[in-house]
């Protein structure tokens, strides 16, 4: 599959606040370990699982697959992890490869750094059982 085994370095971003405030979980593929380095990631919530182009806005999207209105993201959602393997995503992954402000290291294998990005949280109220 194009881009997605082809990677360096990975930049997992783990709990986070997704839309509308829900939950997320995700790994980011990066030729760096900046965030803003982050060329796709693969995002999972209680709505389902979803390939994030952090440059998504500017990605050419002849089929009309991408998603989102903000000034930068756009995603695509996966009903199954076959999703991935269609042309219309593959062509997605290989322009935002190519349009990666950091290119992949073609000769360095690629490691992954684990960090949180979520905000502290208040400790949760403990439940008074009956």
């Amino acid at each position: 599959m194009l881009g997605l085994d082809q990677e360096r370095r990975c930049d997992e971003s783990k709990s986070r606040g997704g839309v509308g405030g829900k939950r997320a979980c995700g790994i980011g593929y990066c030729a760096t370990e900046r965030p803003s380095d982050c060329i796709v990631s693969l995002a999972v919530n209680a709505k389902g699982l979803g390939l994030a182009f952090y440059y998504g806005a500017t990605l050419p999207d002849p089929e009309g697959i991408l998603e989102g209105s903000g000034n930068q993201n756009r995603f695509v959602r996966l009903a199954a992890v076959e999703d991935l393997a269609k042309p219309a995503v593959e062509a997605l992954i290989a322009a935002a490869i190519a349009q990666a402000k950091t290119p992949l290291a073609k000769d360095v294998i690629g490691h992954l750094v684990i960090r949180s990005i979520s905000a502290k949280q208040r400790p949760r109220r403990a439940v008074e059982k009956k």
